[in-house]
């Protein structure tokens, strides 16, 4: 804002006149706004994703002063198994693989920190894992059946898979006498 201001002598009349620059500061009057999650997709991803794979999260945060950046970070990451975009705010899988069979969601606090003035908040977000088929079944019936001799002997073989999905286990005999 520039203001012009004239001054003037009474007894004499003489008069000057000089502009000023007046700056506005941003005072920090708002707080930040609550984190929400951006992203409309469910918070899932599936075990084993490679690298950079995005997880439906993205971090948002607002100041109403209207002069501040925000940046992301994650504040809670038990396991180091998410990162995520300083500036756009979206999460996304590390190097360490998620593994359905030990959790089925992963928890994670995103904190967006107002770069001008060191506001912070935080979400709490719970991801979804998805279980995929990589384990192979076990058997769990015995691998060295008894049989009397001179009987029509009939072995069921019987199999778990800890993996949620996948198709259904198919059985093929090789070998013997």
């Amino acid at each position: 804002v520039t203001l012009h201001i004239e001054a003037t002598e009474n007894s004499t009349g003489d008069q000057t006149d000089a502009d000023f620059v007046i700056t506005i500061g941003d005072l920090n009057d708002n707080p930040l706004s609550v984190v929400s999650d951006a992203d409309a997709g469910p918070d899932f991803v599936a075990e084993n994703s490679p690298v950079d794979t995005a997880v439906n999260v993205t971090g948002l945060a607002t100041d109403a002063d209207g002069t501040a950046s925000m940046q992301y970070s994650l504040a809670a990451n038990p396991g180091g198994f998410f990162k995520i975009d300083p500036i756009s705010g979206a999460v996304t899988t590390t190097a360490t693989p998620l593994d359905y069979e030990s959790a089925t969601t992963a928890s994670i606090t995103i904190r967006a920190t107002e770069t001008t003035h060191g506001d912070t908040a935080d979400l709490v977000v719970v991801v979804n894992v998805g279980d995929v088929n990589d384990l192979a079944p076990v058997f769990t019936s015995s691998a060295v059946p008894v049989v009397v001799e001179n009987t029509t002997a009939v072995v069921t073989a019987t199999t778990t898979d800890v993996d949620t999905v996948g198709p259904a286990h198919t059985y093929t005999v090789s070998g013997g006498l």
